[in-house]
């Protein structure tokens, strides 16, 4: 048993840890690591965002021009049996006209409103409206998306 017990003293004095020197070195290397990482990580989400957006808005557009061709196929700011379309306000002589988001969901043809998800103002509120214009050249065409209720205005 003392054999053992001197056996056991000498495998534990020739055992060494770590000093306090080498833990601070990684502690330091460490943080030199986070420094660097977070700020790219935090770029990398912006630029999703960003992308997010982009990708919202084009969605909302070819939407909205697939709901116009079905509901006002010949342009005159009017539904297929001449009645006015609901969320859709339409200058005839222009040919402008502003689609709410509202009545894409309404309708079915979106489930809900996507919400923007970069800027300064407007993040995390859903699209507004569409800006849609018709010509008897183009039919058709989305010109921008509103992120703001035009009525705030």
């Amino acid at each position: 048993m003392q054999t053992l017990r001197m056996k056991s003293n000498r495998i534990f004095k020739n055992e060494k840890g770590l000093t306090l020197i080498e833990l601070l070195a990684v502690i330091v290397l460490l943080g030199i690591i986070a420094a660097i990482a977070v700020p790219s990580i935090g770029g990398v989400i912006e630029n999703s965002k960003k992308n997010a957006d982009v990708e919202s808005i084009s969605l909302l557009k070819d939407t909205a021009v697939r709901y116009l061709y079905d509901v006002d196929p010949d342009g005159n700011g009017k539904d297929t049996s001449n009645a006015d379309i609901t969320g859709f306000t339409f200058n005839a002589t222009t040919g402008e006209g502003t689609l709410l988001v509202s009545a894409l969901v309404n309708s079915g043809y979106l489930r809900e409103a996507p919400k923007q998800q970069s800027g300064s103002t407007g993040r995390g509120e859903p699209y507004a409206s569409i800006d849609v214009e018709y010509s008897t050249l183009k039919g058709w065409v989305a010109t921008g998306v509103n992120s703001a209720d035009p009525a705030d205005d």
